[in-house]
């Protein structure tokens, strides 16, 4: 994955969902529909034969550091 023009990650893991998302950030006022949603929308099978669960996004390591900046591009793959 790429984040802005520099910084390189790699996925380790499936994020499970948890309440952050639900939760106020900076001016965004406090949503639990954003669980429900995760919860509605995004299941993922976490191993081959698993259920699939709700998932709201990946654990990542760092392969090659760089600055990012709002609205900078994320590129899968």
């Amino acid at each position: 994955m790429l984040v802005g023009p520099e910084l390189r990650l790699r996925g380790t893991a499936l994020t499970p969902r948890c309440a952050v998302p639900t939760l106020p950030h900076g001016e965004l006022p406090p949503d639990p529909e954003a669980l429900r949603m995760v919860a509605r929308e995004n299941r993922v099978e976490s191993m081959p034969g698993t259920a699939a669960l709700p998932c709201a996004g990946v654990y990542a390591q760092v392969v090659r550091p760089g600055r990012i900046e709002p609205g900078d591009t994320v590129r899968l793959g």
